[in-house]
């Protein structure tokens, strides 16, 4: 028996040998025909609603010619505001989409003797380019959700639809949350628009309220001028295109998720700050942001961190305000600082010196562009200098990654 499996195993070894030597001629080919490549599509369409007496749009393309404008308004004073709801539909592929301003021409018109009063010194008329209507319009812009998370109103609606009363009203209701918050034209183009927090997708209407205010506190610097301009919705392909952000870049969690703080205590998320001065700082959007205050050691600083991922040439875009608690000669500070391998750009930075003693700066908007692609550690910090007494504070808010 043990002799005939021997054999058996040599039959077998023979065996395969054999087929080892055919197989390469053994062929077979499978043909896929009619193989088409056809590039998609995406299209943006809107329509408009505005509180009475009304100047609503049915849904449609914008083109360069013969459409009415969002706002139109002559003879505005300071304290006038006027708001329109802007229904976006979004055809055959999901986008991230953005508002812009373009194209902005302001005028002086001349000066009246209030407005000469009031400190303007450019006069021209019309003087193009010296009006100061750019600095003080400001904007706020909020997704018209309504009270129902989400998005209620079937696709190509136009607002208020029954499952959701507030949806798409035209009234920034208390239950939504501003994307921005009082920002002038001007900073508006400084940070490339206002882009839309979510991706939208053609099943879905989407309500962006956007709301224009002059100020009561104005005064007669902007008397006589006027602003012409263009408001563009644009809408870019999510799929291969994927939009980078921040972790919770405007703290709206309430605490300091996605961030690194090497000193907790004297870090918060906030609602509101009032200075010394009786200045009070609201958020640059959402509803809360961060202040960080000195207080760790004379030179140290109280720092707030987070690593995103840049291709070259995004942006990195926020705000930034410094209140100096201290005088001369100790120059308290405060920065932005992009970090890689090292600090790299410091886009924003205050001291003492900057502002005086005991002084201040508004909420001021910084952006940096990323040279090449890599990781990119972006710092928010304050310190004391030359002592350990009277810390200063620095509020941060509304960090963006621009593609």
């Amino acid at each position: 028996m043990k002799k005939i499996l021997v054999s058996l195993s040599i039959i077998g070894v023979v065996a395969a040998i054999a087929i080892g030597a055919t197989v390469a001629y053994f062929g077979d080919v499978e043909t896929s025909a009619g193989n088409t490549m056809t590039a998609g599509t995406i299209d943006l369409k809107i329509d408009l609603r505005c509180p009475p007496p009304g100047c609503n749009w049915s849904l449609r393309d914008l083109d360069l010619f013969g459409q009415p404008s969002f706002f139109n308004r002559w003879d505005i004073k300071p304290g006038d505001s006027g708001e329109v709801t802007i229904s976006w539909h979004v055809y055959n592929n999901n986008a991230w989409a953005k508002l812009k301003f373009a194209d902005i021409a302001e005028a002086e018109n001349g000066c009246t003797n209030p407005e000469t009063k009031a400190g303007d010194t450019t006069c021209g008329n019309p003087g193009l380019g010296e009006g100061e209507l750019d600095d003080y319009l400001t904007f706020t812009a909020w997704m018209d959700q309504g009270q129902n998370p989400g998005w209620q109103c079937p696709p190509d609606s136009n607002g208020p639809c029954p499952a959701d009363s507030m949806e798409g009203d035209n009234i920034l209701n208390g239950v939504e949350t501003p994307i921005i918050k009082d920002i002038s034209v001007n900073q508006i183009i400084a940070q490339g628009g206002i882009p839309l927090p979510e991706e939208l997708q053609p099943t879905t209407t989407y309500y962006l309220g956007l709301q224009w205010n002059i100020l009561p506190s104005v005064g007669n610097i902007i008397q006589t001028d006027s602003l012409t301009g263009k408001i563009i919705m644009e809408v870019v392909q999510s799929r291969n295109n994927p939009r980078p952000s921040f972790t919770n870049g405007g703290f709206e969690t309430g605490d300091f998720t996605g961030w690194n703080v090497n000193y907790p205590g004297l870090a918060s998320v906030v609602t509101s700050y009032t200075s010394d001065h009786g200045t009070i700082y609201g958020p640059k959007e959402g509803s809360k942001f961060a202040v960080l205050n000195a207080g760790a050691g004379e030179g140290v600083y109280t720092v707030v961190s987070q690593t995103v991922n840049l291709k070259a040439g995004q942006k990195l875009a926020g705000w930034a305000a410094f209140d100096a608690k201290d005088y001369l000669p100790y120059d308290d500070d405060s920065a932005v600082v992009i970090v890689s391998g090292g600090p790299l750009a410091i886009p924003w930075q205050k001291a003492v010196h900057d502002v005086g003693n005991y002084g201040e700066t508004p909420w001021q908007h910084w952006t940096w562009t990323a040279p090449a692609d890599g990781a990119y550690t972006l710092e928010l910090k304050v310190r004391d200098v030359g002592d350990d007494e009277l810390p200063s504070t620095a509020l941060f808010d509304a960090h963006i990654i621009e593609p």
